[in-house]
């Protein structure tokens, strides 16, 4: 594989995704923002509960099928197009079945899962929750389907922005104008039900009308599920990995804590969002890499989306630095103020997890995932142990260290795992140097932000601070072809 330029990489669906994740992440961020302004820490908490439980269970209930239906619809649509909706629909369909499964035992189980965490009050939230379940299944499935399309728009659409913006408006009227708190889950099903909707109509106008042949396809749901069942529990294992201490703070403490641990939470999960997309892009050219031995190449690919990554997040991670507390109340208010430390030692497991770049999709897509899922595990039962024994003696702090610790331990084991199977390493002399670059303007900031001073100062100080850091990394972070690339693309 020759080495990816910037301006190949940046030109290719990777920059619609992740402009489309940073859209979908930034409308639910405001969507939370405005969730904690119009309810109590207490009220949040119970929210943030019942949200976080909904997405482990999330994890699973769409089977894998989103993969699946993504995996064996390009096969229908490059030998038989004609059976190709027939497939989407039958997939959907099994995807709706698994979630109403899912959320019906949760409905049932609510006022029983309520007294186990002795939240009573969270009965009814947690049966909104599960009558949402299967529309986010369908959301997920058929959003992934219009990506046979190898069109991102109509994902980015239906997945990220729509019901994003309908989420807003519903918490608007139901939690702002209605006083109804519950009303904040109403909001979210009406947000997956409206994506899934717009998936659907996408579905009917990109693929074939025919509804034939259904046996055909049947005869092939053994291997679709064969497949979907493997990818959700590698997958799944992942994401779990970062909900692990949401869950445990949701058992151990009163739901104000929760509240407040949610919205620190909630800023240093973009770092993750945005390595997500990075991951979209690298895949495929990981396995192109192998399949040619190309090892060479997969390093110096892996070394460039590495670094330019550090390099995206580098105003974000500056601006947490400097103003950790006033971001928290001016984004959700005075009653968050405190949870600005939790946020920070979050921050510092994130970075871990960004300088160590995609070593998940290098070890999965080389054909090693054995090897990732042993980091994982070993990584999640180090979690589980730190959280069980620092939530009862730190609070949200000990939950937010066994995270930080854990997540580094799994980012630096899956750099050692890539390094021992592949040979490879993101450590060139460009690498560091953005890596001394941030690590130098972290410290600038961070000891500005021992001073008392008023926020135009320290908003002039961060922009004197970025301007500093944005020269340096642009003249000693890129390479030079990268700079003549990336002029290119801005200019077009």
């Amino acid at each position: 594989m020759a080495n990816i330029s910037f301006e190949t990489f940046a030109l290719r669906g990777s920059v619609l995704n992740l402009l489309g994740r940073i859209t979908g992440r930034v409308l639910f961020l405001l969507s939370q923002a405005l969730l904690a302004r119009l309810m109590t820490p207490f009220q949040f908490g119970l929210y943030a509960i019942g949200w976080n439980i909904f997405r482990t269970l999330g994890l699973f209930a769409p089977l894998g099928l989103d993969a699946g239906v993504i995996h064996f619809g390009m096969r229908y649509k490059l030998k038989d197009s004609s059976l190709l909706k027939t497939f989407i629909f039958l997939v959907t369909l099994l995807g709706v079945l698994s979630g109403v499964t899912f959320g019906g035992l949760w409905f049932a189980g609510a006022d029983q899962l309520a007294q186990w965490l002795h939240k009573t009050s969270m009965t009814i939230f947690f049966r909104l929750f599960a009558v949402a379940l299967p529309m986010y299944v369908a959301l997920r499935i058929l959003s992934a389907a219009t990506r046979i399309s190898k069109n991102m728009i109509y994902t980015v659409l239906a997945e990220e922005v729509v019901p994003g913006m309908v989420n807003i408006g519903a918490i608007w009227v139901l939690v702002g104008l209605a006083k109804w708190v519950p009303g904040s889950v109403l909001a979210l099903a009406l947000s997956f039900f409206g994506g899934a909707w717009l998936s659907w109509i996408f579905v009917v106008q990109l693929y074939s009308v025919s509804w034939h042949g259904l046996g055909k396809i049947l005869k092939g749901v053994k291997s679709l599920l064969r497949f979907s069942f493997s990818v959700m529990i590698g997958s799944g294992l992942g994401s779990l990995f970062f909900l692990m201490d949401r869950l445990f703070v949701g058992y151990f403490l009163p739901p104000d804590t929760v509240g407040r641990y949610q919205t620190a939470a909630l800023l240093t999960a973009l770092f993750v969002h945005l390595l997500a997309s990075l991951k979209v892009a690298m895949a495929p050219l990981v396995s192109e890499a192998v399949r040619q031995e190309d090892y060479a190449g997969l390093e110096r690919t892996y070394t460039n989306t590495t670094r330019w990554l550090l390099i995206v997040v580098s105003p974000l991670v500056l601006l947490l630095l400097l103003a950790p507390r006033d971001i928290m109340v001016f984004g959700f208010g005075q009653n968050y103020a405190g949870a600005e430390q939790i946020m920070l030692i979050l921050l510092a497991g994130q970075l871990l997890n960004l300088l160590t770049g995609v070593v998940d999709i290098l070890l999965i897509m080389s054909g090693n995932p054995g090897e990732w899922v042993k980091v994982m595990l070993f990584s999640m039962g180090i979690n589980v142990i730190l959280q069980v024994v620092l939530i009862p003696k730190w609070g949200a702090q000990g939950a937010a260290w066994a995270t930080a610790a854990s997540l580094g331990l799994a980012s630096l084991g899956g750099g050692w795992k890539v390094y021992r199977v592949l040979g490879i390493h993101p450590l060139d002399i460009h690498y560091l140097r953005v890596v001394s670059l941030l690590a130098v303007g972290g410290f600038a900031v961070t000891t500005i932000n021992t001073f008392s001073s008023p926020l135009w100062l320290k908003g002039s100080l961060l922009s004197c601070s970025l301007a500093i850091l944005g020269y340096a990394l642009w003249r000693y972070g890129l390479k030079k072809q990268e700079q003549l690339a990336l002029l290119t693309v801005l200019r077009r």
